[in-house]
């Protein structure tokens, strides 16, 4: 690793010469895959950057503003120089980065650990009953082999617990690792190479958008990486508790954003846990959030809030709730107070789902809440968006916000209307590429955003549909075929008229006619969305009316309609 270039080391990786189990990440018709092996990969590379002391290449792809210091890349070199210092523990943390990946593909999973959802379990169940498809694991040594089983089976978050998205039972993992071990320097190796694979797959985990670097590791998160690393720590060397180093590490973010810690008084806890939540060095802001509140739901947000998960059963782990809270603090229609009401909301909703339940800690997914946060434009009280949970088994559930929420704030509908207009007027120049177009319709045009995921197939139809009238308008004939069978492709002729019948029937000369389209296109597909159809039912009149007075149904349009209904699949 020392003496190896970059570009050969990461051509042996990507072949499966070095680890051979890369070779599972080649399906090319799974964007999943494709992400978790570049992930894979850029964690391998990260080995080799701080292996080989590379600290210009570890950083190139970050922001000036937000670079990884060298004296934090010497703190981070210093604190995995058990690594740096020993091949054994480099192989045993490379195929636990790998083995944790392959075990998250999903052909993988279906097929050597059917009916099982939880990570730890899958890789507990491969290494149980099928290890030979897994040769980097096999090929160690009997001692390193099992030292890292043990690693892999004690699966640890190591992101979810310094972003406080995991409560203090998060860390029973790494106790119950420790006391597997004989001896304390078992139990301290172990515990090195648990936190060192995690330290180096978190490097990585922005590899599918660039392997260019690592652009996850900037200064900011390397330093909350540190406090958690450093609370940990004590867990080995003082034996503290789960609920100890937990507090320890609330204490020193609550310090940093000037909020009083006690870890006697649930209040304090409370907020420090949210100020580490929503990543704000704003002590002020977050405590007002809570304190804003009436006294029974502050009560209850405290309660969920300093709920550790072994006393206090079962505690909700909110997972992407960070991503959520900084997206609505951005958004000038939402802000961090309704943000915090919505999660006061899950937490309540939370509890009735699951309440006897026998698990410690139960995790609800909100990563469907970071989009609608992001892309919220109603006029609607954000706080009061409709919400379900649904459940993906005993211990997991995801919250599905309802996105179509009424937007009649004027302000806010003239600057869809401009923006809409100004998209039309760069179509009618042909001054805009398709990449920006794509880009740009997803906040233009909010409707695109009804689509649940689970409705995957009417959302690509509906923006194909919009990207025949873009081809269309800017005479993009390639891209128009591009999808269609050599003997079957639209002629140059075809293409002409179809162009020429557009300018002078469908009149598709104005920015507002073309805008008038565009809407059409958005929203015509919603009737087919069965959630939305039921929810809407009572008011369809008004949906109705809105299109026919937004738009002018001719038998042009419908005409139109059918033409590019019948090239979306392309």
């Amino acid at each position: 690793l020392r003496s190896i270039r970059e570009n050969a080391f990461a051509a042996r990786v990507s072949a499966g010469a070095i680890f051979p189990e890369f070779r599972y990440f080649n399906d090319d018709n799974d964007p999943a895959v494709a992400e978790l092996q570049k992930q894979a990969k850029c964690a391998m590379l990260s080995v080799f950057w701080t292996m080989s002391d590379q600290y210009e290449a570890f950083t190139r792809s970050q922001l000036v503003s937000e670079q990884l210091s060298e004296a934090s890349w010497q703190d981070l070199r210093s604190w995995l120089d058990p690594m740096v210092e020993d091949l054994d523990t480099v192989m045993i943390i490379c195929t636990s980065i790998l083995v944790s990946a392959v075990c998250q593909i999903p052909k993988f999973r279906k097929q050597l650990a059917p009916g099982i959802s939880e990570h730890s379990e899958i890789i507990r169940h491969v290494l149980e009953n099928c290890p030979k498809v897994l040769p980097s694991y096999t090929r160690l040594e009997e001692g390193p082999r099992q030292l890292l089983r043990a690693c892999l089976e004690h699966d640890f978050n190591l992101e979810r617990f310094f972003s406080a998205e995991s409560p203090p039972a998060c860390l029973s993992v790494l106790l119950e690792l420790m006391k597997s071990q004989q001896g304390q320097q078992d139990a301290s190796h172990c515990l090195f190479i648990s936190l060192a694979s995690s330290v180096m797959k978190l490097a990585g985990s922005m590899g599918d958008k660039s392997q260019e670097g690592s652009l996850y590791m900037t200064q900011s998160r390397f330093l909350k990486l540190k406090v958690g690393l450093d609370c940990i720590a004590k867990m080995d060397t003082e034996g503290l508790s789960e609920k100890e180093v937990y507090y320890n590490m609330l204490q020193e973010h609550a310090e940093a954003c000037d909020l009083p810690f006690e870890a006697s008084d649930p209040d304090s806890i409370a907020a420090a846990r949210l100020a580490c939540l929503t990543d704000m060095t704003d002590g002020t802001t977050v405590a007002s959030c809570l304190r804003v509140l009436t006294s029974e739901d502050h009560e209850v947000m405290v309660r969920h809030l300093t709920a550790d998960g072994m006393t206090q059963r079962p505690a909700v782990a909110l997972f992407d709730a960070p991503a959520f809270l900084q997206k609505s603090a951005a958004n000038p229609e939402i802000g961090l107070s309704q943000a915090v009401r919505i999660l006061l909301r899950v937490y309540k909703v939370a509890a009735q789902e699951f309440e006897g339940s026998s698990r410690g800690v139960v995790v609800i997914q909100c990563s469907q809440l970071v989009k609608f946060a992001s892309d919220f434009v109603g006029s609607a009280k954000f706080q009061d968006a409709p919400f379900e949970l649904k459940l993906i088994h005993d211990g997991e559930a995801v919250v599905l916000p309802k996105v179509w929420i009424p937007v009649n704030n004027p302000t806010v509908l003239q600057s869809l209307a401009n923006e809409a207009l100004d998209l039309c007027s760069l179509m009618l120049k042909s001054k805009i590429s398709e990449e920006r177009f794509k880009a740009d319709i997803d906040r233009i045009y909010p409707e695109l955003s009804y689509f649940n995921p689970n409705d995957q197939r009417h959302r690509d139809q509906t923006v194909s549909a919009m990207l025949c009238v873009f081809w269309l308008v800017t005479g993009n004939h390639e891209a128009f075929i591009r999808g269609q069978a050599p003997d079957k492709q639209l002629s140059r002729q075809s293409w002409v008229w179809i162009q020429d019948w557009m300018l002078k029937e469908v009149k598709l000369s104005s920015e507002a006619a073309l805008d008038a389209m565009m809407t059409f296109m958005a929203i015509h597909a919603l009737g087919k969305f069965d959630e939305f159809r039921e929810t809407w039912r009572c008011l369809g009149f008004l949906f109705y009316w809105f299109v026919l007075t937004r738009v002018v149904l001719t038998k042009s349009v419908y005409f139109v309609l059918g033409l590019l209904e019948a090239t979306q699949q392309q």
